[in-house]
């Protein structure tokens, strides 16, 4: 399975990201590599970063220009990061993920890492998701995908890997009783460093991953 992961400082906002996710993936179909699975930082798609909750109609125009991008390139899942947003019952983190060009899933951010102060900013409370609903499966592959403080406390058993967008200068890869027991991948991207780490999970041990550059906007980690 080859997977492609944003290279994006969040801050940068998401149509910079946008951006990167067109130009990355242009590259990458354009010499016959062809990602199963592309995904980006925390708060990729924020517009004002941690400052205020995007507003209904910045979200719609994201959701749109996601659309138009998974149709041209629609082999590819693509989860570009999360963005907060409000809905008649408060506040919401979450991440769609685009496949063909439809929107097939959107997962949900539980554990409150400064939500709630973002939120009560909109005037609202934060409305945690249910984490261990933030899987879904590819090729016979089960894969998690894990928004930040809700990994290493999400239910992760017999994953193929872990997809852990971040917003901390501090993000590391963790393994511990809820993550160890089977051979599987984790990759982490973070919003802060623009960086990304990948890694092989075995008997409690982390092998790191070598990853391509496919251009300045994306590196990729087969994990054939």
């Amino acid at each position: 399975m080859k997977i492609a992961v944003l290279n994006h400082i969040s801050k940068e906002g998401p149509e910079v990201a946008l951006t990167k996710v067109e130009k990355g993936l242009g590259a990458a179909y354009s010499t016959g590599i062809i990602p199963e699975i592309l995904f980006g930082p925390d708060y990729t798609l924020a517009c004002a970063y941690v400052d205020r909750v995007n507003t209904p109609e910045e979200r719609q125009k994201i959701l749109r220009q996601l659309e138009q991008i998974s149709k041209r390139y629609p082999k590819t899942r693509i989860i570009p990061g999360t963005m907060p947003w409000c809905d008649e019952k408060g506040m919401r983190l979450s991440s769609p993920m685009y496949s063909e060009g439809r929107c097939v899933a959107e997962f949900y951010k539980q554990r409150d890492n400064g939500e709630s102060d973002l939120a009560k900013k909109a005037g609202v409370q934060f409305i945690p998701g249910n984490c261990n609903d933030n899987r879904f499966m590819l090729d016979g592959r089960k894969i998690a995908y894990e928004i930040c403080g809700d990994h290493a406390c999400q239910k992760v058993e017999g994953v193929y890997v872990e997809l852990v967008p971040t917003l901390d200068d501090h993000a590391a890869f963790h393994v511990n009783p809820k993550n160890d027991g089977w051979d599987h991948f984790g990759i982490l991207a973070d919003g802060i460093t623009g960086k990304s780490i990948g890694a092989k999970i075995t008997n409690r041990r982390m092998r790191q991953l070598e990853k391509e550059q496919i251009n300045t906007e994306m590196n990729l980690y087969n994990l054939e």
